[in-house]
């Protein structure tokens, strides 16, 4: 017998069997239908899930921490500056604005500055958070949202370079957190700042 029909027969016997064994089995249950969004209402109120986490962040937060640049800018330093928290476009994002201080041992000749927006996707039941800075690199995260004291954030970063991130902020009172970034380098997490913020 010929490979071609041998791979003919084979096939064919194939068909045959699945054809045999779809005819016995039992109907598939059905699945589950989707939770119907009502789209309308969507788009004119925004989430209260969005708004449970800007209480805590809305106003003006002072920061001062160990920073460590990406690799090939500069050596850790004690960094400083100001974070400014808002509700933008009409309560559906919560935007941020933050700008460095001039300290010493700084590695570039201009402070880092760099803006946020949050919002709360209801498709995917998840925060989804967007940032970028003036140093040309940008990042986009999700998070489940508050479990207990922390708010961790995961997702990738480009720009300067291109790697996995990671943030965690651990509310240690209403007027004061502490935020850790940490950057996947060479398969292992580094930490790119640890700062404590005070609501000013």
């Amino acid at each position: 017998m010929s490979n071609s029909l041998v791979l003919t027969t084979l096939l064919t016997s194939l068909v045959l069997s699945s054809t045999a064994l779809a005819e016995t089995k039992a109907p598939a249950p059905k699945a589950p239908a989707a939770e119907k969004l009502d789209t309308k209402k969507m788009a004119s109120t925004p989430a209260a899930e969005l708004a449970s986490v800007s209480k805590f962040f809305v106003g003006t937060w002072h920061c001062e921490g160990k920073v460590t640049p990406a690799p090939g800018v500069g050596k850790t330093f004690n960094g400083k500056g100001n974070v400014t928290w808002a509700l933008a476009l009409d309560g559906f994002w919560l935007g941020s604005t933050s700008e460095g201080e001039k300290v010493a041992g700084m590695p570039l000749a201009t402070v880092a500055k760099g803006e946020s927006r949050v919002t709360y996707d209801r498709t995917t039941k998840t925060f989804v958070s967007i940032g970028f800075s003036n140093r040309g690199n940008y990042g986009i995260t999700t998070s489940k949202g508050w479990e207990g004291d922390k708010l961790v954030w995961s997702g990738t970063t480009s720009g300067l370079m291109k790697t996995e991130l990671r943030a965690t902020i651990t509310k240690k009172s209403d007027t004061e957190y502490q935020f850790l970034s940490e950057r996947m380098e060479a398969t292992k997490w580094v930490t790119g700042s640890d700062e404590t913020c005070k609501k000013k």
